[in-house]
């Protein structure tokens, strides 16, 4: 199974080559010539398959075309280097003393609030945990909007 995989992954690398560099490998490795590839009418590249494996030299394609996509996705990169992925911004902001009383006032998506207060603690071990609190909200937070029935029903 793995042996099918890797030369399927073969022929799929070598096909997406470019023509030329297609050519220059199979040059390379002495497996067409220049009067076969002027030669439309021979399938050179099933030819130059047939003769690696004869030749034993399908080792060496093999390398030839790895070293080849690498290269070529190395210079997609240098032209089309990847964006840099943007933090999603947080649903939750933290607002340090807030007051003249000790507490923190931690805002959310419509206007939902919480306030820490330390009066009664250490306030270095609020704001250790302060930063694993919000982890914890932005991770399982979920608003659900109400159903205007539902609330309907309540009323009467």
């Amino acid at each position: 199974m793995e042996t099918v995989k890797a030369g399927r992954k073969f022929a799929y690398d070598f096909l997406n080559l470019p023509h030329h560099t297609q050519l220059g490998i199979l040059l390379d490795n002495g497996l067409v010539t220049q009067e076969e590839i002027r030669d439309n009418s021979i399938p050179f590249f099933t030819t130059a398959f047939f003769r690696a494996k004869e030749q034993g030299k399908m080792d060496a394609l093999v390398v030839a075309v790895n070293k080849a996509t690498f290269d070529r996705e190395q210079e997609n990169l240098r032209y089309n280097p990847p964006k840099p992925v943007e933090a999603p911004k947080p649903k939750f902001r933290v607002t340090p003393y807030r007051s003249i009383d000790k507490r923190i006032e931690i805002t959310g998506p419509d206007q939902l609030r919480f306030f820490v207060d330390y009066d009664d603690v250490n306030q270095k071990v609020v704001d250790g945990q302060l930063k694993y609190m919000l982890e914890l909200l932005e991770k399982q937070w979920t608003y659900v909007v109400p159903d205007s029935d539902y609330e309907h029903e309540e009323e009467e």
